[in-house]
């Protein structure tokens, strides 16, 4: 409605919105990231059932591709939950696609002008591809080079060429790798002389690989082949579909970037080529976007911050670099931040466009052929987790939970294996007997060995949860060979067996060192009926804990307790390794481990529910730590409406408004015991409304579950007044 202030006498009518309210909380979104024999690597699918996350990611062949197929069966066939599915790429190192060396795409930029000082236009030309060592990377990426100052024509093959004749140069600061199918990452770039709307989509005419190393410095680039193509890379304006061009040319959409104002900037998009997710025929390759940005080639060039404030950086290499953990962006110094790149009124004086020949997509990263690697050969699982993770975080998904799917199994195992046999690589076989006597010692935290490897992996999950993200709760499953040794052997079974050695101290060892309230643990392996093998197998419990998260979520709430006969009683189980009486159960719990086991009559059961937050708090509970997750989250998604509203009485009252429904919500549903939402004239004090901030207290009383029931049997003489005993 009108915003008009009155200055005579009328009649004016404002309308307040405050009908925006918290969205309840949806399904459970579930990530897990491991092996299987086929789909695409380092990339986030969302798989919606059994059947669909076989055409993708294909059936187990072995133990480590158990491990995640049965996890997500579970998921998908016995919870509500949404999964999120990365594929771990196989081979030596961070594995396929990815090889152990620096490369730089190099794009020369002529100009019409002696330097690139007194230049008015660049023209980025065909790039060439050199290989780096690390010292050449980290020289570039640390402006330790001598760039020329004008242009020098010729073909750019060494280091050296780089410095005389770099113009833009874009390194593959991930190591990534092109195979003999074609399959990696691709850099398109493009102007804004392309973004007229009345125009066809041909930022991107062509694709080119690299398929030929040159004494071990530079790289040839093939065509590829346009019937190996499953997408297109030009279009008509007016037609269906979409292609290449047209997402460069429409990727800037926060702005019309096909005004002389953006003369001076350039769109650089990767994307990513592989094999079809749903026809794997190594014919067809599909292209997915992984990265965009866009900005200018001026070093010193800003732009209105859409949150208000200061002008933010609109140098591309900046907007890249900050972000990107994939490429790294270095323009040289001489066209970025010499010469008079703007006129007086603010508009570029300096245009950049893109030569014809370089309208291609042309493959980031090393040629390696895939014939010489080893079979079932994990890598370095470190490495390549760490790598998932990072790329996770800087996608724009929400995550309830992260589930281990023994990961940390696979790494400690096989290296102890690799070793143990002096293998050269890494291979699981979960029927090859690790020694974890050193997870034995009565002494907390032992260092070294398959303890230091298996935390490795955990320690990285549990990062990603309590330091990066704050947004999910991992799960933890507890080593392997803990419960079982080799193929079948329970340890419990083992004469020898004495929990307190055998399970307690090895759990407390390698789970003493997490504090955290975004983590829990529970200590158990399930064996299950593997359908894709015909047999029973043993497989990690964090998925079915998982499950039993999603279920209660959708059927009660959130934030209710998933442990009990109630709402915790696991589905599609044979057997668990080691079921815990009721002394055992309590050493497991005071060292933050929750049980799995089996009651007469109830089935397996999950039998506890704190997390690895080991002081005395409120936050030692999933439930507790799931009712401020997700009060979070959904507080989150009302207060972005918020911004940029005027900080006014009215304002602060809609926001309390818009806030009360998820809280009462919590409140009416056993969440809550009360809370409080303050958001005035208290804590949005004039100093604070003249930095821009809005400020909100939001206090919370959580409920507490009933984990300890005791109830006394008292006898009492005939005729005693039972009111008077009690008071």
């Amino acid at each position: 409605m009108s915003t008009l202030t009155l200055a005579s006498p009328g009649v004016q009518i404002n309308e307040v919105d405050l009908s925006v309210i918290a969205r309840p909380t949806g399904s459970t979104n579930v990530f897990v990231t491991g092996f299987a024999n086929q789909g695409p690597t380092d990339e986030l699918v969302s798989v919606g059932s059994i059947s669909e996350f076989e055409s993708v990611f294909g059936t187990p062949t072995n133990a480590a591709e158990r491990y995640l197929y049965n996890s997500a069966r579970q998921l998908l066939t016995q919870s509500p939950s949404n999964l999120l599915v990365t594929r771990m790429p196989y081979g030596s190192g961070a594995g396929a696609g990815f090889s152990n060396q620096y490369t730089a795409l190099v794009y020369p930029l002529s100009s019409n002008a002696a330097t690139y000082t007194d230049s008015t236009e660049f023209k980025v030309l065909a790039p060439y591809s050199v290989l780096l060592t690390d010292d050449q990377y980290l020289s570039i990426v640390e402006n330790n080079v001598t760039w020329s100052q004008s242009y020098n024509a010729g073909a750019v093959n060494s280091f050296a060429d780089i410095q005389s004749k770099g113009g833009i140069v874009i390194l593959d600061s991930a190591k990534t790798s092109i195979n003999n199918l074609y399959e990696g990452y691709y850099v398109g770039l493009s102007d804004n002389s392309n973004n007229n709307p009345a125009t066809d989509f041909n930022a991107v005419t062509g694709i080119k690989a690299a398929n030929t190393i040159v004494n071990g410095n530079y790289q040839t680039f093939a065509d590829v082949p346009s019937a190996r193509l499953n997408f297109t890379l030009t279009q008509a304006f007016s037609s269906a579909g979409t292609s290449v061009s047209q997402m460069i040319e429409q990727y800037p959409t926060q702005f019309d970037f096909g005004v002389p104002f953006y003369n001076d900037s350039l769109t650089l998009m990767l994307f990513k080529v592989r094999t079809s997710t749903y026809n794997q025929d190594t014919i067809v390759l599909d292209s997915i976007v992984s990265e965009g940005y866009t900005g200018s080639l001026y070093a010193n060039r800003t732009q209105n911050n859409q949150r208000g404030g200061a002008p933010v950086s609109f140098f591309l290499d900046n907007i890249a670099n900050q972000v990107s953990s994939t490429l790294k962006v270095v323009t040289n110094p001489y066209v970025s931040n010499t010469g008079s790149w703007l006129n007086a009124d603010g508009t570029p004086a300096k245009t950049v466009r893109v030569a014809d020949e370089a309208k291609n997509l042309y493959s980031e990263g090393v040629y390696i052929s895939d014939t010489n690697t080893v079979a079932n050969d994990v890598g370095n699982v470190p490495v390549k987790l760490q790598r998932i993770l990072n790329q996770i975080d800087t996608l724009d998904q929400e995550l309830d939970v992260t589930i281990e799917a023994g990961l940390g199994t696979i790494w400690a195992s096989a290296k102890a294996r690799k070793a143990a046999l002096g293998t050269s690589a890494y291979i699981f076989d979960d029927t090859y007997n690790v020694d974890i006597s050193v997870l034995k010692t009565q002494t907390n935290n032992p260092v070294g060995g398959v303890a230091s490897d298996y935390q490795d992996i955990a320690n990285q999950f549990v990062a990603f949860a309590d330091n990066t993200r704050k947004d999910h709760m991992f799960i933890a499953d507890a080593l392997r060979n803990i419960f079982v040794q080799g193929k079948n052997g329970k340890a419990s079974d083992s004469k020898s067996y004495v929990f307190s050695s055998d399970v307690y101290w090895p759990l407390k060892n390698i789970f003493g060192s997490i504090e955290s309230s975004y983590v829990a643990s529970y200590g158990n392996w399930i064996k299950v009926n593997d359908t894709t093998s015909n047999q029973q197998v043993w497989v990690p419990s964090s998925a079915w804990v998982a499950a039993v998260i999603a279920t209660a979520s959708q059927n009660v709430a959130p934030w209710s307790a998933p442990a009990g006969f109630n709402r915790a009683s696991l589905t599609n189980v044979v057997d668990v390794a080691v079921n815990p009486t009721q002394k055992q159960r309590d050493l497991l719990y005071k060292i933050n481990i929750n049980p799995i086991a089996y009651f007469p009559g109830d089935g397996y059961v999950v039998f506890g529910q704190k997390t690895q937050y080991k002081k005395p708090s409120a936050f030692d509970r999933i439930n507790v730590r799931r009712l401020f997750l997700s009060l979070e989250k959904s507080t989150k998604r009302v207060l972005k409406y918020f911004l940029f509203e005027p900080n006014t009485f009215v304002t602060r009252t809609r926001v309390v408004n818009a806030l009360k429904p998820s809280f009462d919500l919590a409140l009416n549903s056993e969440g809550l015991y009360a809370y409080k939402i303050v958001c005035d004239e208290r804590n949005n004090t004039p100093d604070v409304i003249d930095n821009n901030q809005l400020n909100i207290s939001i206090y919370i009383q959580p409920v507490r579950t009933a984990e300890f029931i005791l109830c006394d049997f008292i006898a009492t003489q005939t005729g005693v007044n039972f009111n008077e005993l009690i008071g």
